[in-house]
């Protein structure tokens, strides 16, 4: 990691659930087909070597694995909160989204709010739970979620951990401090700051 960061306050991370189903077995035979590592290596990344010792995790979730996401929270060192945003999907007419399920048919999607330490005091207020925006063409989660981050915690240094995402054109507004990590067991590689990502 490089010596001038300094630890994070903010952690924000989309582990690859996609890749485990509810029975625990990964979901995609040849790992080479996924975006994501499998869960032997997500599952050995520590984030407390970049994190300070007062701060806040923001994790990505699916409702049939949340058990699952508590476990790896905890495992991180954080203590589970609350559920701080849930993501209403809508296809690009406005129509919700309506995926697979054991039972019903799915939809949305939590982010997780985990802290450890002496909790971080949110500088912005009025801050919904509910994110209903139009699923993004590409895959990925919504720039929403970020924005609604920084106006919760404002200039607290942030890192987005797992960070597979490329990020679209309309990223360029998120100004705040957002370093980026890639899918190391390490956090060597830095892939950049949010806003050097986009033109």
């Amino acid at each position: 990691m490089d010596k001038d960061f300094p630890p994070y306050k903010i952690l924000y991370a989309d582990p690859p659930w996609d890749n485990l189903r509810v029975d625990g077995h990964t979901a995609v035979d040849d790992p080479a087909q996924s975006r994501h590592p499998d869960e032997s290596l997500w599952r050995r990344v520590s984030p407390g070597e970049i994190t300070a010792e007062d701060g806040v995790l923001f994790m990505w979730a699916r409702f049939p694995l949340f058990t699952q996401a508590l476990s790896l929270g905890l495992q991180w060192g954080f203590q589970y909160k609350t559920v701080a945003f849930v993501w209403v999907k809508r296809n690009q007419t406005g129509h919700f989204i309506n995926g697979t399920g054991y039972y019903t048919r799915s939809n949305a999607e939590p982010v997780l709010l985990f802290t450890k330490g002496e909790p971080l005091m949110p500088s912005g207020k009025e801050v919904g739970q509910i994110v209903m925006t139009v699923s993004p063409r590409e895959g990925g989660k919504p720039l929403e979620v970020r924005e609604r981050i920084d106006r919760l915690f404002g200039e607290e240094p942030k890192a987005e951990l797992l960070s597979g995402e490329r990020l679209p054109k309309e990223a360029s507004h998120t100004r705040r401090r957002w370093d980026r990590y890639g899918m190391t067991t390490d956090f060597s590689i830095l892939v950049g700051r949010l806003t050097d990502q986009v033109p």
